[in-house]
């Protein structure tokens, strides 16, 4: 079973910033905005219309989550505000748009990684 060092967790991401001023932006003030924001809740619009479908039996080792919705700006910082607010570790995720719908589907643990079903019969 795929596993991580207890107690860490983190977040990858990648992003390309492209310039639109010849002068790069200040590092000190970059910083100070991104501790800023880490202290700020978690926020997100509602996703009206979203379907969500959790699958216990596809996988020996996840929650298999599938959401469908009309893709928007915006639509996977609110899921992903929905599982950090609910305790839910995303371990992969497979996000695509097809026709104007977004079909994103994501591998997800509870905190000590264990499939989400299991805390509806752990103490």
């Amino acid at each position: 079973m795929p596993s991580s060092p207890r107690g860490r967790r983190g977040a990858l991401d990648s992003f390309r910033v492209l310039p639109t001023t010849p002068t790069p932006p200040d590092a000190d003030a970059l910083t100070a905005a991104i501790v800023e924001a880490f202290k700020q809740p978690l926020e997100a619009p509602p996703t009206p219309g979203a379907e969500v479908v959790f699958d216990d039996d596809a996988s020996p080792w996840y929650t298999l989550c599938e959401v469908r919705s009309v893709d928007r700006p915006g639509l996977l910082h609110a899921i992903t505000v929905g599982f950090a607010s609910a305790g839910v570790d995303v371990h992969s995720a497979r996000v695509r748009t097809v026709e104007g719908e977004a079909v994103d589907r994501f591998e997800v643990t509870d905190r000590n990684g264990r499939k989400l079903a299991s805390r509806r019969s752990a103490p």
